[in-house]
């Protein structure tokens, strides 16, 4: 498959105001048409790559309206890697209520935490997720 041929696959972003354009990939082991809002958020990557090899082999592309993203520092993302789902819903509970919807990690995946508030669209389908 050619380049144009993936990219021409993907429907066009629909969020105009999202701060993360790209279509984004989420890795899983199951098939499910909508997202269960998790209070721990849902992790993505724009690393389709990443997303396969390292949360699940059926990949869900995918564009998220994010329109404020948390930035963490060094010490934070060491601390959010070192703590329990628990500790985590605790942590997207309070950014969420700040106004935040999503939490890039950076680093070599380029991770991207989605909070529950956050719209989500198939980037093939166009289907709300």
């Amino acid at each position: 498959m050619k380049l144009f041929e993936i990219v021409d696959q993907y429907l066009p972003c629909p969020f105009l105001n999202s701060l993360e354009k790209r279509v984004l990939f989420h890795g899983t082991s199951a098939k499910f048409e909508k997202f269960e809002r998790k209070t721990h958020g849902i992790y993505v990557t724009p690393i389709r790559s990443w997303a396969k090899m390292h949360y699940g082999s059926i990949i869900i592309p995918l564009y998220a309206n994010i329109t404020k993203m948390y930035k963490p520092t060094e010490e934070e993302i060491d601390l959010f890697y070192d703590v329990a789902y628990t500790e985590i819903s605790v942590m997207l509970k309070h950014l969420s209520a700040q106004g935040y919807n999503g939490c890039m990690f950076g680093g070599e995946s380029e991770s991207i935490v989605l909070f529950n508030n956050v719209d989500m669209m198939h980037a093939v389908t166009g289907q709300q997720l």
